[in-house]
């Protein structure tokens, strides 16, 4: 029996996909005998990260199946080192001693744009000035757009300023995991020491803490600790504080409190230099029109826009075929939408109807009430980006609208997306489902 193979599977079930694809999935067990497992690692961040995150969760696994007597042995290139499964409250309460921090997530390798300026910027202070730029500093926006990347960032930045600073980067689910150890083990005071004497604290994840009324407590408490000792919080979320179903109203409060920057969808052009950054990375050429194609294919997620990439590289590398549009085609077609599709003015205020509870026949109406006027004004702006139609052609759709009509109305939501970060997610969330739908 394969003792690691068999953990892994376990913990697939127990952590989050990026935690188990960024930490676990590039360790492999090369020997085993009746006492140890012998686990290749590739290098020491990630042997501390799973020393300082996952032997609870292993412990648990071992113990299920009889095998409480082995010990794991994580072995990198440097030689091996024992991480004994059978640790006392005092080591716990002595990490971190290394953070988890992937090293291909800097600020260098960062590809800023519009659409991340102001959270990059926001990140880059925070990093420079920990606990007196913007503290806490939350950063929102959807799956796959940089979040992690900006967490990861400011941790590297902070440790070249002070290689010796208590630093900690989390998910919240593991916070949880780590948490609910605590309380089952009776070792919440080695816990607290840990969390509410770092420096730096770095919570990914954060909407996560939704329905956990028990770990809200918990946080709000190290929360508390580490702002009033004049330490750096820095958190993201996939939403804003006010939009996580069941957060405590003083948890609301407080991360509210200090800045709020947001990552909206990346235009195609940061898209484009996003994917030459990284075929570079590789020492891989990628022409202009496959990196475009792969830009205009993939909607909002760069995470999804990478690894489509690394399909591609990989079928490169493999095959010897040369990288190009038609590679491109045949190797994305399972993973992205390849077809070119036209998007029509009727569509377009099809969805945009059913996502306000409306009828496509309102939005052409002379009805100027409130609820249909907004709803109207979204759908001008989505034709004029989405379609070729002229601003006369986009008004004689609406019901024969004159084409100053339609100019206000694209102004006015051009204006609103500046400033209103729901009427932003809106947005987005139209054109994704008008994009794939």
């Amino acid at each position: 029996m394969n003792i690691w193979s068999t953990v892994l599977e376990s913990l697939k079930k127990r952590v989050s996909p990026q935690a188990y694809n960024d930490w676990l999935r590039p360790t492999y067990e090369i020997s085993q005998d009746e006492k140890q497992v012998k686990v290749k690692v590739p290098n020491d961040r990630f042997r501390e990260h799973i020393k300082d995150q996952y032997i609870p969760l292993i412990e648990d696994i071992l113990a299920q199946r009889d095998l409480k007597h082995i010990h794991i042995d994580f072995v990198t290139d440097g030689g091996p080192t024992q991480l004994s499964l059978h640790h006392d409250e005092k080591k716990e309460a002595e990490i971190p001693v290394r953070p988890p921090l992937n090293p291909r997530y800097s600020f260098e390798e960062f590809v800023a744009g519009p659409f991340n300026q102001f959270a990059h910027a926001a990140a880059q202070a925070v990093a420079a000035n920990l606990s007196r730029a913007y503290n806490p500093l939350f950063i929102y926006g959807g799956s796959g757009l940089g979040k992690t990347h900006l967490l990861h960032a400011i941790g590297w930045s902070a440790l070249n300023t002070n290689p010796k600073m208590r630093l900690i980067y989390i998910s919240t689910e593991e916070f949880t995991n780590e948490f609910i150890k605590a309380l089952r083990l009776e070792r919440t005071p080695a816990f607290r020491e840990k969390y509410r004497t770092a420096d730096l604290l770095l919570v990914d994840d954060i909407h996560q803490l939704q329905g956990k009324a028990q770990t809200q407590e918990e946080f709000f408490h190290t929360f508390n600790a580490l702002y009033e000792n004049q330490k750096q919080l820095v958190m993201a979320s996939d939403m804003l504080p006010r939009e996580i179903p069941g957060l405590r109203e003083r948890l609301h409060s407080r991360f509210q409190g200090g800045l709020i920057a947001d990552i909206q969808e990346p235009d195609v052009e940061t898209k484009v230099a996003i994917l030459h950054k990284k075929a570079q990375k590789v020492n891989a050429h990628l022409q202009d029109d496959v990196a475009w194609f792969i830009a205009s294919r993939v909607k909002n997620n760069i995470r999804t826009m990478e690894g489509c990439l690394n399909r591609m590289l990989a079928m490169h590398s493999l095959t010897g075929r040369a990288i190009n549009l038609q590679l491109a085609k045949e190797v994305l077609k399972p993973l992205i939408n390849t077809e070119d599709r036209v998007i029509t003015p009727d569509f377009i205020m099809e969805i945009v109807a059913q996502y306000y509870q409306l009828k496509a026949d309102d939005l052409k109406s002379k009805d100027n009430s409130r609820k249909i006027v907004m709803p109207r004004q979204v759908s001008m702006y989505l034709c004029k980006q989405m379609t070729e139609l002229s601003l006369p052609e986009i008004g004689r759709v609406f019901g024969g609208k004159h084409h100053s009509t339609v100019i206000h109305s694209v102004n006015k939501i051009q204006e609103s997306l500046k400033r209103d970060p729901i009427l932003q997610n809106e947005i987005n969330t139209l054109i994704e489902t008008i994009k794939t739908t």
